[in-house]
């Protein structure tokens, strides 16, 4: 990640170097995700389904 993250700097695509910023500002984080194989999705997909439920019931 770091030479990736050192090859984008010097490339000449600000999206992409803006991208990589934000994955260097955050990077425990991201490193965390793609070394884990623990995530919090289907967690999420019960707070999403309970919210639509929440929003239903009082219009």
């Amino acid at each position: 990640m770091e030479t990736w993250i050192e090859h984008v700097m010097q490339s000449q695509i600000p999206e992409l170097q803006r991208f990589a910023r934000g994955v260097e500002l955050d990077k425990a984080a991201v490193q965390s995700r793609l070394t884990r194989s623990i995530n919090n999705g289907p967690v999420e997909g019960q707070v999403t389904k309970m919210k639509l439920i929440k929003r239903m019931v009082y219009g």
